[in-house]
């Protein structure tokens, strides 16, 4: 008991001054893992035991807007044993009053906490009202009083402030990073015209993943491969990025350009092959008249419940689901609306196809529904991987390919009417995916990422020349130390851990993944700005 007691106070997490901002989830080894509480995901972020650095490090970098508030110091669980011995430890008392103490906050704080809240797609009219004000009376201000809500000009100029001081830190950040990802994408609204980018890259220091929005900017004139490079180049000057960072670019939707040397998106792809290839194949089978019909009576079915409120009640009184309509922009959206069918029992489907006055959906062409969204379920599951932004990088894309096509050639058994279905998806993957699959950068990408490694090859040819690759590019980083190199490379695939964080025990491989997995494999995220 005594020496676990010594270990623990050894641990200088236990008595750090903002350790109030993590969850602790294990002590192990020499080591302290623990969850920021500010951040919106679960990411594991691990520091030594008798330092903090590695956490501060998370708080100045990831949270550099957020004030710190220290917490009061707390004695050591053993305080009682350290002193003359005479001493008898105390049974803690619970307090049941309801009476805790509150930790307050400046006046600065309160206004960055407000600011956070009304940036995120509210208007700045928000903190004019009533409601909201009455709400921000009632949290107390350190030194004595309450919390008071700025007017309108004045919390914009405060969020004019914070802008232009995030985006010195954001600079500042840029300089120490090797390896910055940028992701741009043009729209149109209003009769206007505007372009995004967005930029991704690893933290070298915590191995995060980091993101930040650059620029939302009117974009005028035609949409010139010169005029948007000159923008971009506009945009990339303004924070310092530079030629030592590299770039995955990804063309637009609308280009089908062979020779532009840009990733295509892999979101779009997907897209292409559900809505495109998939869309090609039906209607060149025998199944092109069930294929029609079937999509023809759920069209008819999303047109009568959207355009009317009686026929959106008849559906929810039978089945107390509202149905979904399809997205023209989106084609996920157009599954879901599928499946959402699928669903329904013919007796339901027939009832609200009676009392709708519409042509009702025959058993064989409700089959042909299941099976479709059978057949196209994997392909969802891939999109929302790729659609991420956080935890997925560029090495996630080979994987998941291999991963997708597996996993569609497994269903080929459980289909009846479209039992060739699972095989022209596969095809049209490896077509789409041709340029990629064999990719060298994808694959340092995806073996440099610990949570795959060599797993998903399949065959030990591939898994003897992704682990060929990765120790050319490791004898490049050092070439005097080549013996060093195939240690570290033999010790990486021995390792049993998966997160991302261990690669800082491997300094070769470490750079290698920050280079080839700052970019996402999609342009997703940009899509999202607009």
């Amino acid at each position: 008991m005594a020496t676990s007691q010594g270990n623990a106070s050894k641990i200088s997490f236990n008595n750090w001054k903002y350790r109030h901002y993590f969850s602790l989830v294990e002590i192990k080894g020499k080591n302290v893992h623990a969850t920021c509480t500010l951040c919106p995901g679960k990411t594991i972020l691990s520091t030594s035991a008798s330092s903090n650095s590695n956490l501060m490090k998370h708080l100045t970098s990831t949270h550099a807007n957020m004030p710190l508030v220290a917490a009061a110091a707390t004695p050591s669980p053993n305080a009682a044993s350290e002193g003359d011995g005479a001493a008898l430890q105390k049974q803690t008392t619970l307090d049941f009053s309801g009476q805790q103490q509150v930790v307050m906050m400046t006046k600065a704080e309160l206004n960055t906490l407000i600011a956070r809240f009304a940036v995120d797609m509210l208007p700045l009219s928000t903190v004019e009202s009533e409601a909201f004000r009455y709400i921000i009376a009632k949290i107390p201000i350190r030194g004595g009083g309450r919390g008071v809500a700025p007017c309108r000009h004045t919390f914009a100029k405060f969020i004019d402030r914070e802008y232009e001081q995030m985006n010195i830190e954001l600079k500042k950040s840029f300089e120490e990073l090797e390896y910055i990802s940028t992701t741009a994408d043009i729209w149109t609204v209003h009769n206007r015209s505007f372009m995004g980018v967005t930029a991704h890259w690893i933290n070298p220091n915590n191995t995060e993943r980091e993101k930040a929005a650059l620029a939302c900017r009117w974009f005028k004139g035609r949409h010139t491969y010169d005029a948007i490079a000159v923008v971009l180049d506009n945009i990339h000057s303004t924070y310092g990025i530079t030629h030592k960072e590299v770039f995955k670019r990804y063309q637009p939707q609308e280009s089908d350009s062979e020779d532009d040397e840009d990733e295509r998106c892999a979101s779009h792809t997907l897209n292409l092959i559900s809505c495109t290839d998939i869309d090609k194949w039906l209607l060149s089978k025998p199944t092109k008249a069930i294929y029609r019909s079937a999509t023809a009576k759920c069209t008819a079915l999303w047109s009568k419940t959207s355009r009317s409120t009686v026929a959106t009640e008849t559906v929810d009184e039978l089945v107390s689901k509202k149905l979904l309509v399809p997205c023209t922009t989106r084609w996920n959206s157009f599954y879901d609306a599928l499946a959402r069918i699928s669903e329904i029992s013919m007796v339901d489907l027939n009832t609200i196809s009676s009392k709708l006055g519409l042509t009702a959906i025959t058993e064989r062409e409700h089959q042909f529904l299941k099976e479709y969204c059978t057949a196209m379920k994997p392909l969802t599951v891939a999109l929302d991987i790729l659609q991420g932004e956080d935890n997925c990088f560029y090495g996630t894309l080979l994987p998941m390919i291999e991963t997708l096509i597996l996993k569609t050639e497994a269903l080929a058994s459980d289909l009846q009417i479209l039992r060739d279905l699972p095989d022209a998806i596969v095809t049209a993957i490896k077509t789409r995916f041709a340029d990629v699959l064999g990719n060298e950068e994808a694959i340092l990408a995806a073996v440099t990422l610990p949570k795959f490694k060599l797993r998903w090859l399949r065959s030990l040819e591939l898994k003897d020349k992704a682990k060929a690759s990765l120790l050319a590019e490791c004898r490049k980083a050092e070439e005097d130390t080549s013996s060093s190199a195939e240690n570290q490379v033999a010790d990486y695939f021995r390792s049993s851990v998966q997160n991302f964080s261990s690669l800082s025990e491997f300094s070769f491989i470490k750079n290698i993944s920050l280079r080839y997995n700052a970019a996402t494999p999609s342009s997703a995220p940009e899509e999202q700005i607009g």
